[in-house]
C-alpha cells in the first residue's frame, strides 16, 4: 500500500479489492499487519449519540486515514463529517479564516465556510494521519520477515562451492534438490576433487531476527497507547524499565483520549447534542487479578531482587 494515504483509504473502504490485488501479487505481510495494528487503533475509541447516518466505523476510519477533518451543518446534508481545505486566507496565529468543505467521497460540500463554524476533529494533537507513522513500522517489520525468509532458505544449504566448468551444472541440480529437501546420490569421488567448498555464516540468526520483529511491534503498539511488553516477559525487565514503558503508554493512550473528548465537547456545544466518548478497553482479568495487579506484582519482585537481568 505504500505511503499514498489516498489509495490506502481507498483501500480500506474497499477492502476486497485490496485482497484481492493482494492475492494476486503474492503479497500477504502488509495486508496482515493492516488488519492486526490499524483494526486495533481503530476499536480503540468509539462514540454514542452520533448522527444516524453516521456508523462509528466511517468516522473511525476516516482518523486513521485523514487529517484536516471536521463537522459542519448545511441546509442540505444536515450535521456532516468532511474534510476542509484552507482558503488562502489565515489569521494572525496561522488559522484559516474560511475553509473549503469536502466530503469524504470527494465531492464539495460548501465554499468560504467561516472556519469558526466548523468543528474539528483530530486523532491526535499534531493532526497527523496515523496510518503514516504505522506504515514505517509496518516497512520494517515486512524487510525483516522478508531477511527470515531468505535467512531460512540459506539455512538449507550453508555453504558454496567452487568447482571446474564441467560440473557446475550437475552440481546446480544437485543442490535444487537439496534446497527442496528431495534425495539425491552421487559417486564416491564427486565433489572431493573438482569441488572446494567455503562455509556460509549468517551475520544474524533467525532468533535475533524475530526478536528484533517483535521490538519494531512493541513500538508500534506502544505509539498507539497499548502496551507493547508481553506480560510474562515482565518479571525480566527492570523496574525503571517497566515504568518507563507503561508511562510513556499511558500518556499516548491519554493524549489520544483527550483529542477525542475535546471535539466531542465542542461538538455537543455546537450542535447542541449529547454525544458521549466509550473508551473500548476491556480489562482482562487473570487468575482473580486484573493485568495492572500483576504488573504491580511483577514491580514489586524485582525490587525486592534488585531488578532482574534479562536473560
Amino acid at each position: 500500500m505504500g505511503n499514498n494515504v489516498e489509495q490506502a483509504y481507498y483501500d480500506w473502504v474497499n477492502r476486497q479489492n485490496l485482497l484481492d490485488r493482494l492475492k494476486i501479487s503474492g503479497i500477504g505481510v502488509s495486508f496482515r499487519n493492516l488488519i492486526n495494528f490499524l483494526e486495533t487503533r481503530i476499536a480503540q475509541f468509539s462514540y454514542e449519540g452520533l448522527e444516524d447516518n453516521l456508523p462509528v466505523y466511517v468516522i473511525r476510519t476516516a482518523m486513521m486515514f485523514n487529517n484536516k477533518l471536521c463537522f459542519y451543518k448545511s441546509n442540505t446534508f444536515g450535521i456532516t463529517l468532511c474534510r476542509y481545505i484552507p482558503d488562502g486566507e489565515f489569521d494572525i496565529y496561522w488559522r484559516p479564516t474560511t475553509v473549503q468543505l469536502i466530503a469524504l467521497n470527494g465531492k464539495t460540500i460548501a465554499n468560504r465556510v467561516p472556519f469558526d463554524e466548523v468543528v474539528l476533529v483530530k486523532d491526535n494533537k499534531l493532526d497527523i494521519i496515523p496510518f503514516l507513522w504505522l506504515c514505517e513500522y509496518f516497512d520494517l517489520m515486512d524487510n525483516i520477515e522478508n531477511t527470515i525468509s531468505k535467512d531460512i532458505e540459506l539455512l538449507k544449504l550453508p555453504a558454496v562451492f567452487k568447482g571446474n566448468e564441467k560440473m557446475v551444472s550437475s552440481f546446480n541440480q544437485l543442490m535444487q534438490k537439496a534446497i527442496q529437501f528431495k534425495p539425491f546420490a552421487v559417486s564416491d569421488k564427486m565433489g572431493n576433487e573438482a569441488f572446494e567448498m567455503f562455509d556460509i555464516s549468517l551475520p544474524v540468526s533467525p532468533q535475533e531476527l524475530l526478536a528484533l520483529w517483535k521490538n519494531y511491534k512493541n513500538l508500534a503498539l506502544e505509539s498507539i497507547g497499548i502496551s507493547g511488553t508481553e506480560t510474562q516477559k515482565r518479571e525480566r525487565l527492570l523496574v525503571g524499565e517497566v515504568e518507563s514503558q507503561s508511562e510513556y503508554k499511558n500518556y499516548k493512550y491519554e493524549d489520544y483520549k483527550q483529542c477525542q473528548q475535546e471535539w466531542i465537547d465542542e461538538y455537543n456545544k455546537k450542535f447542541n447534542k449529547n454525544v458521549k466518548l466509550i473508551e473500548n478497553l476491556v480489562e482482562f482479568k487473570e487468575d482473580g487479578f486484573d493485568l495492572d495487579a500483576l504488573q504491580a506484582k511483577l514491580i514489586a519482585k524485582a525490587e525486592d531482587t534488585g531488578g532482574a537481568k534479562n536473560e
